[in-house]
């Protein structure tokens, strides 16, 4: 088992309890059948662009657009995406998507944009479009056009989610680790300098974890009995959230009489 397939493994152990909650995976792979089932997890099905004939059982597929997912809203336990939001034009959306279709959380796999990334970036020693291994469906949209990498902070993901659903508060879990470069694009000199480099690196992620090129973010679906913001409450006859304007004068007031 690789390093990468450890820790989508340990992940998915670490966040989903239940191994029989459902749970879709957006953009799936053969690696993403690989470590469910390694897992242990049984309800799955596996969605995405690409209709190449691979051997996903026990688990189904179905073709998914994970930027306008077909289905309803908390239609599954769990929405799972590995390594895959990058690939799309519109990643914020792709992320509410699976917000929107999850019941009780989102288990993402990405790159974070840390400062280490983005002086790599510029030095040309991590690919900013991902031209290297680009084949049919794995670019932008399921399409064969590299697709921009973009890499996300934990800033980016909340205001993204708290954008969306405003109305509760939300629990945000962050996990960091490191896949050093080694593509195939970079030449031989580089290669030299990154295998110099490494120990130092290393060295500084222990220190600094945050600098690290790739992190795990888990959002815990909020309920309204718990995590509803306290300007807002359910009235039960229409069963809508309405503003506690109670709540808001006695404390905005106070604020407003101070000017």
């Amino acid at each position: 088992m690789t390093q990468i397939e450890k820790i989508y493994s340990n992940a998915l152990i670490e966040f989903i309890k239940d191994k029989n909650s459902s749970i879709l995976v957006i953009g799936a792979q053969l690696a993403d059948r690989e470590a469910f089932y390694n897992a242990g997890f049984s309800n799955v099905l596996l969605s995405g662009y690409d209709e190449r004939v691979l051997e996903y059982k026990p688990y189904k597929w179905t073709k998914e657009n994970g930027m306008s997912i077909s289905f309803k809203d908390q239609s599954f336990d769990y929405v799972v995406t590995h390594s895959v939001l990058h690939h799309m034009s519109s990643p914020h959306k792709g992320l509410t998507e699976m917000y929107r279709v999850a019941k009780k959380g989102v288990l993402v796999f990405e790159g974070r944009d840390s400062f280490l990334i983005q002086v790599a970036e510029k030095l040309n020693f991590t690919q900013r479009y991902e031209v290297a291994g680009c084949y049919s469906t794995s670019g932008v949209d399921g399409t064969n056009i590299p697709n921009y990498i973009y890499r996300w902070t934990e800033r980016e993901i909340e205001k993204t989610i708290n954008t969306y659903a405003p109305a509760f508060k939300h629990k945000f879990v962050y996990k960091h680790w490191s896949l050093y470069p080694n593509g195939p694009d970079l030449s031989s000199l580089k290669k030299i300098i990154l295998k110099v480099l490494r120990p130092f690196y290393f060295l500084f992620i222990n220190i600094f974890p945050k600098q690290q090129n790739g992190f795990i973010f888990f959002i815990e679906k909020p309920t309204i009995e718990r995590c509803l913001q306290p300007w807002l409450y359910l009235d039960s006859n229409n069963k809508k959230l309405e503003v506690d304007k109670n709540w808001v004068k006695k404390y905005y007031s106070k604020f407003r009489n101070k000017k």
